[in-house]
């Protein structure tokens, strides 16, 4: 038995609308459109949508907080389960500099959730600051929903400007150092290195860099955590897991998957967690339930 929760209104998290890779896509649309019908075989799924982990209690409770619809199904209830996964994904970095809570200032994650689940596009002309597969994706999606990207910042000194679009400005090892604005942000300032500054206008700057782990929940299950560092600079370091997978004695095993245990490549995430899903299918036969 199994209990998926997910605490928007669909399955899929951050993953959802557009993948750079085709065949990922089908396959994650395949996987929902599974996820949402009966379960074959006598052995039930129950999907819990709407659903927020509120805590976890040792050895082998979940709080979870669910929505009320219609005025009825909402409030807490604890789950007991013989086996814990934590997909609990990555929270956008916003790294450290010069009013960097202006609005228009937003993580790629935060990008994505406004035009894939809202079709909300929050700014027409966008700088985006960042590196590897993540500032790709981030450039490829604003462009599809019709945002004018002007310049990609790369945090990267190697970077170069081929494969981006024509006429987008590249910056090669930038590093953010502030925004202007007042109301809405309207400049992003880069240090060039030894090239100085360079101040590019824009209503949106997108900050597509690996996002922190979400670690509160992991944390509460009794996984430790230590301060890592994205690629070689000092202003995006996170904390990452230690471990991914904690199995002691009698309690039910708990383990992290994707984002959440640091993982950032797409077929890596997949091939990991499902190991990590048999593995915690094999617990649980041996106990009651299994909860993700």
């Amino acid at each position: 038995e199994v209990l998926l929760m997910d605490d928007y209104a669909a399955p899929g998290g951050h993953s959802l609308g557009r993948l750079a890779d085709a065949g990922l896509s089908e396959a994650r649309d395949d996987l929902v459109r599974r996820l949402s019908e009966p379960s074959p075989g006598g052995r039930p799924l129950d999907l819990a949508l709407g659903t927020t982990a509120q805590g976890f209690y040792g050895p082998d409770r979940l709080m979870i907080g669910r929505e009320s619809r219609g005025g009825t199904g909402g409030g807490l209830k604890v789950v007991s389960a013989g086996a814990f996964v934590f997909a609990t994904g990555a929270q956008d970095l916003i790294p450290l500099f010069e009013n960097n809570d202006l609005p228009g200032i937003m993580g790629s994650r935060a990008v994505r959730l406004f035009l894939e689940r809202d079709g909300l596009v929050p700014g027409r002309n966008a700088v985006v600051y960042g590196s590897g597969p993540e500032l790709a994706e981030a450039v490829a999606l604003l462009r599809v929903w019709g945002v004018k990207v002007d310049a990609v910042a790369d945090t990267s000194s190697t970077a170069s400007a081929s494969g981006l679009p024509e006429g987008v400005r590249a910056l090669a090892g930038a590093r953010l150092v502030a925004a202007e604005g007042r109301a809405w942000i309207d400049r992003a300032v880069f240090d060039t290195g030894g090239r100085g500054l360079a101040t590019l206008p824009c209503d949106l700057l997108c900050i597509a860099v690996p996002g922190q782990p979400s670690f509160e929940l992991a944390q509460q299950a009794g996984f430790g955590f230590e301060l890592g560092r994205r690629g070689d600079r000092d202003d995006l370091k996170v904390m990452v897991p230690i471990a991914d997978i904690l199995d002691e004695g009698e309690e039910p095993p708990r383990l992290l998957v994707g984002e959440a245990s640091g993982r950032t490549e797409w077929r890596e995430k997949i091939e990991h967690a499902a190991a990590a899903g048999a593995s915690a299918a094999r617990a649980a036969q041996q106990g009651k339930t299994a909860a993700s």
